[in-house]
Order: structure tokens, then C-alpha cells, then sequence
């Protein structure tokens, strides 16, 4: 197997493309590959629609190792700051599209666009999304003849497209709102982002496991002791949950609803080949006992009001209606996972887990896991066709998968200095001028923090996101498969997280990441559990072991490390 090191990461085009480390720090399947064109295409439409001069990004996979780099649909011309904005007047005047980003901005704020879209999520696009996620869910590949089985992976992976392109037609929804609300209170009260952070604790239940379905379920327990006592036995955790489903009760019939739901979202995220969680019932009761405690945080309106105070008079009642865009559309950010793409990724893997078991039966492969790593004509080739020459190779690419990760590859390629720069948002018209310096607080807010950290460093440095301090014992994880080793009470650190890791949070006594930045998945989750985080923490997997005390503090964004 060839090591990354020794192979050519040539840029795929001019500028810097750099890793992505929040959501795809390992090689990719094929199978993920073959949904990836609809990133792009999801947020070159989100972008449009509302009218940023953004248009989103470009993805380039190396070796299996995903890079990206910004496109913008207008940069800045040559020359010195007064030619350089002539030539752009003239340019956007005589640019049909320009004209239209510019009336299109305008028509968003004026009309809060955000709302209409929110509610189209909640009325329209949410229950199209998992009605059709469910129907693949109530399939049973077990009862499937081989060709059904190649069909129903070919209609997965379709869904599964299709659900990350809305995915990310929707970034804007809850971004925009919460970014404007950061532009003008930071203008009114000269506050910082962190000291603004007040205003938007709570707003997302379901990014601390409050969900729905989880509520009814809790409910049901509520008042049937037996299933309490029996979901609380410390029994075999598969045996627990099937037993309680097949109860023919309330919470029977409330657990059954809960699981397919939630059972097939992947541990770890976007890669639908990891494990889901169905595949860990263990922590899938953890998640129900913690839901039974209803010790989900809430907005503070003391310090709210606090803030809102330091507003002048005239635009408090602008304040207040900012605030409520921005605290009802939070939401949306981790629904778009949790209702998407992420339950679909586990309906995938089930699927392919099921041709794998079949073609390892007849030794056309090596272990039923390598079939995560062929590609859905491989699938079909190998079921139907009998293919057997893949054994070896399939085996090949899953220890890639498993052996390396982005710290084994160059962070960024390129060449800075072709880098297009954005347009100043002083030479746009009004409307697109104030949505253009609130993507700018966007992306400042997503971009990771970049602190050194010396080699035998015993205090580690990141960016600070959830106040407090804990000290306690490291539990390193870098791959699906470690999340249930994490016990209770430990620190997690990370590379990064997303929704999925949802499922574990109830466990930690802290949270640090080594990619993110003030509005990543892990700085909301740990603000919304109560738990002190750090995110950004540059080589935190490296330099912190398993086992390791620490003590984490989320007011100064230091990790100390006691080591003898």
C-alpha cells in the first residue's frame, strides 16, 4: 500500500484548495464519491437564490482525500483601489447576472426570504425528505433477490444525492439570519461574537438530542415503569431495544417510531459507509435515559435582555425581530443533517452490508466490510456477474480508508498568490454591501483558529467556545468505530464533529476539536450541553494521547496536559 507521502497532490486548478477537515477527514468510498457532484451544485443554488456573490465552492479529490476551494461569481480587478473599483462599476452594468445577484440580495432582506424558506422546510421539504428516506428505511434488503438488492443500493444513492444537494441549498437559512443579527448589534454595542453568544443559547433543541420523537418516547416511558426498569436492567443493549419495540404499547409502539427515525443516521457523519447507530444500541439507550432527564438548555433572558439594553432605544424593535430570525432558523442548520442526508447514509451502508454478507458467503470477497468500498457498478458486477477478482483490491482500499487521514496529506496545495479576492463590500449597492459583510462574519466565524503549537507544548491552544472549566481523562477518536469506546465523564477530542455525535454527547465532561470555528457543529453542541469547549485546536489528536489528564478551559481556549 502506498503511503500518501509518496504521492503527487498536484493543484486541480489556480489558487489554494485545502483539506476538509470538518467534514471528510478520511479517504473517501466510492460510494460517497458518486454523491459529491451535488455539494456544489446545492450551493451554487443557495447562493443564487438569495443573491451572494459567492458560488460556494469547488471539490477536487486526490487519493481518495477531498479538497475544496472557494468560487466566487465576481473578484476584485487589478490595479490600485480606485481602478480596481471603476473597473468593477463597469463591469457588474454591463453583467446581466451581476444586475440580477444585486436585485436578488435586495429581494432577500427586504423580504426576509430565510422565512419562507424555513417554512417550506418545515411544511414541504422536511416530511419529502424523510418520507422517501423512511420508505427506503421500511425495505428489507434480507428479503431481497440479488437484483433487487443492486437496484435498491442504485435508489439509495440517488436519494442520498438528492437529499445532500437540498442540504445545501439551504446553508443560507439559518446563516444569514444569525449573521445579521452579529453585523448589527456589533455595530450598535461595539460587543464581540463571544460576548454575543448569549443571544442564541437554546435556539437549537435538537442540537442537544431534544428531537420529537424522543420527547414522545419519554413520554410513554413516563408512565410504564416496566419498560423503564427493563430499558435500565443493564442488559444486553440489542436485546433491550428489540424487546421493547416489539412490546404492543404505547411505548412500544413510540420506541419502534424513534428508531426509524434515528437508527440508521451514521455514527461520525457524512461518509455513508461508517457504522450507524443501530449498530451501537448501547449508546442509542444512553441517548433515551439522558432524554428521560429533560436537562436540555434554555435561553437566559436576563443575559439577553442585558444585551438588548446596550441597543439604542431606536432599534430595539429592530433588534428584536433580527433576534427571533435568527433564533427560530437556528434550528435548520443541524435538522438539514439529522432529517437529510445522515439517515440515509445508514439505509446505504445497511444495504451494502447485506451485498457484502452474500458475496463473502460465496468468497467473491475477503470480509463482508470491503464491500463499503466498491462503487455501485462493482456492487452489481460482483452480485449478479459473480465478479471475483476484487477481493484483493477491495481489501487494498479499505485499509487505505482505515490507516490514513488528512494528517497524512499536504493541508493546503496551491498557489496563494492566484488566489482571486473578493469584491469590497463598500463598492456594492446597499442591499448586497450588508449581505456581503455579513458572509464575511460567516466565514470568520467558520474559519478555524491557526495557533501553533510547539511540539512538546503542555498547554495546548484553540479557540475558546463554551465557557468553563473540567479536568478529567482524554479519550482520542479519529474514526467511527472508536465513538463507543468513549466512557463516561471523559474529554473528547477530535478532529471535528457533526450532528451525529449527537449520540455521545451525554457522555462528555468536555469537548475539544482540532478543526471548526465559532459556529462549527461542536461549538454549538458544546454551548447547548453546558459542556466547556475548545475548538481549532491545532494537532490535538496528535499531541494528545488516550489516556492523558487534562484540564479544558473554555474561557481561555488552553488544554493542559499533566503528564509525569
Amino acid at each position: 500500500m502506498t503511503h500518501p507521502r509518496d504521492l503527487d497532490f498536484d493543484p486541480p486548478g489556480p489558487g489554494v484548495w485545502s483539506t476538509d477537515g470538518l467534514h471528510t477527514p478520511k479517504p473517501i468510498t466510492r460510494m460517497k464519491q458518486a454523491t459529491y457532484s451535488s455539494l456544489p451544485k446545492g450551493m451554487r443554488i443557495g447562493m443564487s437564490r438569495y443573491g451572494a456573490l459567492s458560488e460556494g465552492i469547488s471539490i477536487a479529490i486526490l487519493h481518495r482525500f477531498v479538497y475544496l476551494s472557494p468560487q466566487m461569481l465576481a473578484t476584485r480587478p487589478p490595479g490600485n483601489d480606485n481602478e480596481a473599483k471603476a473597473a468593477f462599476i463597469a463591469q457588474a452594468s454591463a453583467n446581466p447576472e451581476l444586475q440580477e445577484r444585486f436585485e436578488r440580495a435586495e429581494f432577500t432582506l427586504t423580504t426576509k426570504r430565510w422565512r419562507a424558506d424555513k417554512d417550506h422546510w418545515d411544511t414541504t421539504g422536511k416530511s419529502w425528505v424523510m418520507g422517501r428516506t423512511l420508505a427506503l428505511t421500511d425495505e428489507q434488503p434480507t428479503l431481497m433477490t440479488d437484483k433487487e438488492l443492486v437496484f435498491n443500493v442504485q435508489q439509495s444513492i440517488h436519494h442520498l444525492t438528492l437529499t445532500m444537494e437540498y442540504h445545501h441549498i439551504l446553508n443560507l437559512v439559518p446563516s444569514l439570519p444569525r449573521c445579521l443579527l452579529f453585523l448589527d448589534v456589533g455595530n450598535w454595542t461595539g460587543l464581540s461574537t463571544k460576548e454575543m453568544e448569549p443571544l442564541l443559547l437554546g435556539s437549537s433543541p435538537i442540537s442537544a438530542g431534544d428531537e420529537p420523537e424522543l420527547r414522545a418516547l419519554c413520554e410513554a416511558l413516563d408512565t410504564d415503569s416496566s419498560a423503564l426498569s427493563e430499558l435500565t436492567s443493564g442488559e444486553d443493549a440489542g436485546a433491550i431495544i428489540n424487546g421493547l419495540a416489539r412490546r404492543d404499547d404505547a411505548t412500544g409502539a413510540a420506541l419502534s417510531t424513534y428508531i426509524r427515525m434515528v437508527g440508521f443516521r451514521t455514527l461520525d457523519g457524512w461518509e455513508p459507509m461508517n457504522p450507524y447507530i443501530l449498530e451501537t444500541p448501547e449508546l442509542l439507550i444512553e441517548k433515551i435515559i439522558h432524554g428521560m432527564k429533560r436537562s436540555y438548555p434554555k435561553a437566559d433572558p436576563d443575559a439577553i435582555e442585558s444585551i438588548r439594553n446596550l441597543v439604542p432605544k431606536g432599534s430595539q424593535a429592530t433588534f428584536d425581530e433580527l433576534l427571533d430570525d435568527a433564533r427560530t432558523c437556528s434550528r435548520i442548520k443541524d435538522e438539514r443533517d439529522l432529517y437529510c442526508n445522515m439517515p440515509m447514509c445508514g439505509v446505504l451502508r445497511r444495504s451494502i452490508i447485506e451485498a457484502g454478507g452474500r458475496a463473502a458467503q460465496k468468497g467473491l470477497i475477503n470480509d463482508i466490510e470491503h464491500m463499503t468500498e466498491a462503487s455501485s457498478d462493482e456492487v452489481r458486477q460482483i452480485l449478479i456477474g459473480g465478479r471475483s477478482d476484487l477481493g484483493d483490491e477491495l481489501h487494498e482500499r479499505y485499509e487505505y480508508r482505515m490507516k490514513y487521514s488528512i494528517d497524512d496529506v499536504p493541508q493546503t496545495i496551491g498557489d496563494a498568490s492566484e488566489m482571486p479576492q473578493p469584491i469590497d463590500p463598500g463598492w456594492l449597492p446597499a442591499a448586497s454591501s450588508r449581505f456581503s459583510r455579513a458572509m464575511g462574519i460567516n466565514l470568520m466565524l467558520n474559519s478555524p483558529v491557526d495557533e501553533a503549537n510547539d511540539k512538546d507544548a503542555t498547554v495546548l491552544k484553540g479557540r475558546p467556545v463554551s465557557a468553563g472549566s473540567f479536568e478529567g481523562i482524554a479519550r482520542v477518536v479519529k474514526d467511527a468505530a472508536e465513538i463507543n469506546d468513549l466512557q463516561q465523564g471523559e474529554i473528547l477530542i477530535t478532529r471535528s464533529t457533526n450532528p451525529a455525535f449527537n449520540i455521545v454527547l451525554p457522555r462528555l465532561g468536555a469537548l475539544v476539536t482540532q478543526y471548526g470555528g465559532v459556529l462549527s457543529h461542536a461549538a454549538i453542541v458544546a454551548r447547548e450541553f453546558g459542556i466547556p469547549g475548545i475548538v481549532g485546536c491545532k494537532e490535538a489528536t496528535k499531541k494528545v494521547e488516550t489516556g492523558d489528564r487534562l484540564t479544558v478551559n473554555g474561557d481561555t481556549g488552553e488544554v493542559t496536559l499533566h503528564r509525569a
